[in-house]
């Protein structure tokens, strides 16, 4: 058997090697992931933060256009007013 205990070593030492080049590995593919996992948080946030910005400016735009609208609205009542009443006595 003590012919064997120096090999054993070795491997011993050649499995705990392989462990830690593994777990070194593994760390690095969790840190890896962790980035991506960050980055993709960021997109997400610059994505609705995007569309946020997308939606006040439709928003804005409609409100325009309702005010456009409804300044005709109020000009096509008045000459229609206008217009209706040109026969009457003033």
């Amino acid at each position: 058997m003590e012919t064997h205990e120096p090999r054993i070593t070795a491997l011993e030492t050649k499995v705990d090697n392989i462990g830690d080049q593994l777990t070194a590995g593994f760390e690095l593919i969790l840190a890896r992931l962790d980035s991506i996992d960050n980055r993709i948080a960021d997109l997400k946030g610059d994505a609705k933060g995007s569309l946020g910005a997308v939606e006040i400016a439709v928003n804005d735009g409609f409100k325009k256009v309702i005010e456009e609208l409804k300044k005709i609205n109020h000009v096509t009542r008045y000459e229609d007013q206008v217009n209706n009443t040109k026969g009457l006595p003033n």
